[in-house]
């Protein structure tokens, strides 16, 4: 069975940390970066699957970094985690091609996890 790896761009080290956690406790691989500079750098360097991104990042924004990633042949999901639930980024994280936007505060770990597998289809 395929061994699914997700990037997780988030500069909160707790909660980094727990998405990793929940992540493996649940049989995938993980990636890290604790901002969008380095986020990208191992996007382009590693191969993944799914990509967890936080809005709000030190040295490039969760934003830019969306555009980067999908304006890339190779399109894969990036699902936007962040607390900031303002209109206009989800709209324009819609607009860049976010598979999925969600709310951390509104997340308990098992919702999590079933918002990873929606987004690699393995529900």
């Amino acid at each position: 069975m395929k061994k699914y790896v997700v990037l997780i761009i988030e500069d909160e080290n707790d909660v980094r940390e727990l998405y990793r956690d929940l992540l493996i406790d649940n049989g995938f691989e993980v990636l890290l970066a604790t901002n969008g500079r380095e986020g990208l750098i191992l996007s382009r360097e590693k191969d993944w699957d799914l990509m967890l991104l936080d809005i709000m990042l030190p040295e490039i924004d969760g934003l830019s970094v969306l555009e980067e990633v999908k304006g890339r042949e190779n399109h894969k999901p990036v699902l936007i985690i962040s607390n900031l639930s303002n209109d206009e980024v989800i709209s324009r994280a819609t607009d860049l091609g976010t598979s999925g936007y969600v709310i951390k505060s509104e997340l308990n770990p098992q919702q999590f996890i079933v918002e990873v597998r929606k987004n690699l289809n393995i529900l």
